[in-house]
Protein backbone atom coordinates (compact mmCIF):
# COMPACT_ATOMS: atom_id res chain seq x y z
CA UNK A 1 0.00 0.00 0.00
CA UNK A 2 3.16 2.69 -0.37
CA UNK A 3 2.62 5.31 -1.82
CA UNK A 4 6.12 6.60 -2.05
CA UNK A 5 8.03 3.13 -3.06
CA UNK A 6 9.39 3.56 -6.16
CA UNK A 7 7.33 0.53 -8.11
CA UNK A 8 4.64 1.99 -6.54
CA UNK A 9 4.11 5.61 -5.88
CA UNK A 10 2.85 6.12 -10.02
CA UNK A 11 -0.13 3.53 -9.67
CA UNK A 12 -2.96 5.23 -8.48
CA UNK A 13 -5.91 3.90 -9.60
CA UNK A 14 -8.97 5.21 -8.53
CA UNK A 15 -11.78 3.07 -6.05
CA UNK A 16 -14.36 2.54 -7.77
CA UNK A 17 -17.33 -0.41 -7.70
CA UNK A 18 -17.13 -2.86 -10.25
CA UNK A 19 -20.14 -1.28 -12.46
CA UNK A 20 -18.08 1.94 -11.94
CA UNK A 21 -14.95 0.56 -13.45
CA UNK A 22 -16.43 -1.71 -16.47
CA UNK A 23 -19.60 -0.46 -17.33
CA UNK A 24 -17.90 2.07 -19.42
CA UNK A 25 -15.79 0.09 -21.44
CA UNK A 26 -18.27 -3.01 -21.33
CA UNK A 27 -18.51 -2.56 -25.37
CA UNK A 28 -14.96 -2.56 -25.90
CA UNK A 29 -13.94 -5.56 -23.14
CA UNK A 30 -16.92 -7.76 -25.04
CA UNK A 31 -15.70 -6.80 -28.67
CA UNK A 32 -12.34 -7.83 -27.72
CA UNK A 33 -13.13 -11.20 -26.09
CA UNK A 34 -15.19 -12.12 -29.10
CA UNK A 35 -12.07 -11.24 -31.42
CA UNK A 36 -9.89 -13.93 -29.19
CA UNK A 37 -12.90 -16.38 -29.00
CA UNK A 38 -12.96 -16.40 -32.81
CA UNK A 39 -9.41 -15.92 -33.88
CA UNK A 40 -6.90 -17.31 -31.20
CA UNK A 41 -6.29 -21.01 -31.05
CA UNK A 42 -5.77 -20.57 -26.90
CA UNK A 43 -8.86 -18.72 -26.20
CA UNK A 44 -10.73 -20.84 -28.28
CA UNK A 45 -9.29 -23.91 -27.02
CA UNK A 46 -10.11 -22.67 -23.20
CA UNK A 47 -13.40 -21.63 -24.09
CA UNK A 48 -14.00 -25.53 -25.44
CA UNK A 49 -12.30 -27.34 -22.83
CA UNK A 50 -15.47 -25.47 -20.39
CA UNK A 51 -18.12 -26.25 -22.70
CA UNK A 52 -16.85 -29.72 -23.02
CA UNK A 53 -16.63 -30.20 -18.48
CA UNK A 54 -19.42 -27.83 -18.27
CA UNK A 55 -22.30 -28.22 -20.62
CA UNK A 56 -20.57 -31.77 -21.79
CA UNK A 57 -23.56 -33.63 -23.99
CA UNK A 58 -26.36 -31.63 -22.52
CA UNK A 59 -29.12 -31.68 -20.02
CA UNK A 60 -31.16 -34.34 -18.88
CA UNK A 61 -34.21 -34.51 -17.04
CA UNK A 62 -34.43 -36.63 -14.08
CA UNK A 63 -38.00 -36.18 -12.59
CA UNK A 64 -38.26 -36.96 -9.13
CA UNK A 65 -42.09 -36.39 -7.53
CA UNK A 66 -42.04 -36.44 -3.57
CA UNK A 67 -44.96 -38.92 -3.96
CA UNK A 68 -46.09 -38.62 -0.07
CA UNK A 69 -46.62 -34.77 -0.28
CA UNK A 70 -48.51 -35.50 -3.53
CA UNK A 71 -50.55 -38.34 -1.80
CA UNK A 72 -48.98 -41.07 -4.40
CA UNK A 73 -47.80 -44.56 -4.09
CA UNK A 74 -44.77 -44.83 -5.66
CA UNK A 75 -46.20 -46.76 -8.78
CA UNK A 76 -47.84 -43.13 -9.81
CA UNK A 77 -44.81 -41.17 -9.27
CA UNK A 78 -42.76 -43.53 -11.72
CA UNK A 79 -45.65 -43.91 -14.21
CA UNK A 80 -45.17 -39.26 -13.61
CA UNK A 81 -41.86 -39.23 -14.44
CA UNK A 82 -41.61 -41.43 -17.26
CA UNK A 83 -44.19 -39.37 -18.78
CA UNK A 84 -42.67 -36.03 -17.60
CA UNK A 85 -39.20 -37.09 -19.23
CA UNK A 86 -40.59 -38.54 -22.33
CA UNK A 87 -42.71 -35.37 -23.11
CA UNK A 88 -39.56 -32.94 -22.11
CA UNK A 89 -37.20 -35.20 -24.06
CA UNK A 90 -39.27 -34.70 -27.17
CA UNK A 91 -39.35 -31.10 -26.48
CA UNK A 92 -35.90 -30.42 -25.64
CA UNK A 93 -34.23 -32.65 -28.80
CA UNK A 94 -36.43 -30.94 -31.06
CA UNK A 95 -35.92 -27.44 -32.71
CA UNK A 96 -38.96 -26.61 -31.46
CA UNK A 97 -37.19 -25.60 -28.21
CA UNK A 98 -35.71 -22.42 -30.36
CA UNK A 99 -37.79 -19.40 -31.19
CA UNK A 100 -35.88 -19.48 -34.33
CA UNK A 101 -36.54 -23.04 -35.04
CA UNK A 102 -32.88 -23.48 -35.42
CA UNK A 103 -30.92 -25.35 -32.27
CA UNK A 104 -32.47 -28.36 -29.84
CA UNK A 105 -31.93 -27.88 -26.31
CA UNK A 106 -28.33 -28.74 -25.84
CA UNK A 107 -27.68 -26.51 -28.73
CA UNK A 108 -28.99 -23.77 -26.73
CA UNK A 109 -27.39 -24.82 -23.58
CA UNK A 110 -24.03 -24.47 -25.43
CA UNK A 111 -24.71 -21.00 -27.04
CA UNK A 112 -25.93 -19.31 -23.65
CA UNK A 113 -23.09 -20.48 -21.88
CA UNK A 114 -20.49 -19.69 -24.63
CA UNK A 115 -22.27 -16.58 -24.38
CA UNK A 116 -22.12 -16.20 -20.80
CA UNK A 117 -18.10 -16.80 -20.64
CA UNK A 118 -17.40 -14.35 -23.53
CA UNK A 119 -19.20 -11.45 -23.24
CA UNK A 120 -20.30 -11.74 -19.23
CA UNK A 121 -24.01 -12.18 -19.69
CA UNK A 122 -26.17 -15.12 -20.75
CA UNK A 123 -29.63 -13.82 -21.52
CA UNK A 124 -32.30 -16.66 -23.03
CA UNK A 125 -36.58 -15.10 -23.13
CA UNK A 126 -39.25 -17.97 -22.57
CA UNK A 127 -41.92 -17.04 -25.40
CA UNK A 128 -45.15 -19.04 -26.42
CA UNK A 129 -45.41 -19.56 -29.87
CA UNK A 130 -48.58 -22.45 -30.29
CA UNK A 131 -47.76 -24.86 -33.37
CA UNK A 132 -49.50 -27.90 -34.21
CA UNK A 133 -46.53 -29.34 -35.31
CA UNK A 134 -44.59 -28.59 -31.80
CA UNK A 135 -44.59 -31.03 -28.68
CA UNK A 136 -45.13 -27.52 -26.92
CA UNK A 137 -45.61 -23.84 -27.23
CA UNK A 138 -42.64 -22.64 -24.78
CA UNK A 139 -39.81 -22.24 -26.64
CA UNK A 140 -36.62 -20.27 -25.95
CA UNK A 141 -35.11 -16.99 -27.57
CA UNK A 142 -31.39 -16.70 -26.99
CA UNK A 143 -29.92 -12.74 -26.59
CA UNK A 144 -27.28 -11.48 -27.05
CA UNK A 145 -26.22 -9.76 -24.25
CA UNK A 146 -25.37 -5.95 -26.27
CA UNK A 147 -28.62 -5.77 -26.55
CA UNK A 148 -28.95 -4.74 -23.24
CA UNK A 149 -29.08 -0.98 -23.22
CA UNK A 150 -30.96 1.75 -21.45
CA UNK A 151 -33.79 3.24 -23.52
CA UNK A 152 -33.53 6.11 -25.49
CA UNK A 153 -29.50 6.55 -24.89
CA UNK A 154 -30.63 7.29 -21.36
CA UNK A 155 -27.22 7.34 -19.04
CA UNK A 156 -26.86 4.64 -16.09
CA UNK A 157 -28.49 5.38 -12.72
CA UNK A 158 -28.60 4.13 -9.73
CA UNK A 159 -31.66 2.04 -10.34
CA UNK A 160 -30.79 1.45 -14.07
CA UNK A 161 -27.27 0.34 -15.63
CA UNK A 162 -26.65 -1.12 -19.15
CA UNK A 163 -30.11 -1.89 -19.64
CA UNK A 164 -30.67 -3.51 -16.24
CA UNK A 165 -33.36 -2.16 -13.88
CA UNK A 166 -32.72 -2.97 -10.00
CA UNK A 167 -34.15 -2.39 -6.58
CA UNK A 168 -32.41 -0.75 -3.39
CA UNK A 169 -30.51 -4.61 -3.43
CA UNK A 170 -29.23 -4.58 -6.84
CA UNK A 171 -31.62 -7.53 -7.71
CA UNK A 172 -32.77 -7.25 -11.70
CA UNK A 173 -36.61 -6.15 -11.81
CA UNK A 174 -36.91 -5.46 -15.67
CA UNK A 175 -34.21 -5.62 -18.75
CA UNK A 176 -34.22 -3.46 -21.47
CA UNK A 177 -33.58 -4.97 -24.90
CA UNK A 178 -33.06 -3.72 -28.10
CA UNK A 179 -35.00 -5.09 -30.95
CA UNK A 180 -31.95 -5.34 -33.08
CA UNK A 181 -28.27 -5.78 -32.49
CA UNK A 182 -26.70 -2.58 -32.73
CA UNK A 183 -23.60 -4.15 -34.70
CA UNK A 184 -25.98 -5.69 -37.27
CA UNK A 185 -25.43 -4.04 -40.63
CA UNK A 186 -28.90 -5.54 -42.18
CA UNK A 187 -30.73 -3.28 -38.65
CA UNK A 188 -27.93 -0.49 -38.52
CA UNK A 189 -31.24 2.03 -38.01
CA UNK A 190 -32.90 0.11 -35.30
CA UNK A 191 -29.82 -0.45 -33.13
CA UNK A 192 -28.85 3.27 -33.53
CA UNK A 193 -31.88 4.58 -32.49
CA UNK A 194 -31.75 1.72 -29.52
CA UNK A 195 -35.73 1.14 -29.64
CA UNK A 196 -35.59 -1.01 -26.33
CA UNK A 197 -38.41 -2.71 -25.05
CA UNK A 198 -39.02 -3.75 -21.26
CA UNK A 199 -39.23 -7.06 -20.37
CA UNK A 200 -39.93 -7.58 -16.40
CA UNK A 201 -37.61 -9.96 -14.90
CA UNK A 202 -40.80 -11.43 -13.45
CA UNK A 203 -43.97 -12.55 -14.81
CA UNK A 204 -47.54 -12.45 -12.51
CA UNK A 205 -46.67 -16.12 -12.04
CA UNK A 206 -43.06 -15.64 -10.82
Amino acid sequence: GSSSHPDMRRWTPMPGSADADLLPELGTIRSRSRDLARNHGVAEGALQTQVDNVVGCGLRLKSRPVAKALGWDAEQAEEWSNLVEMRFAAWWNSPWVDAARTLNGDGLTVQVFRGAWINGAGLALPLWRPDPRAPAATCLQVIEADRLANPNHQPDTERLRRGIEIDEYGAPQAYWIRKSHPGDRFFWNGGFNCDAQRIPAYTEIG
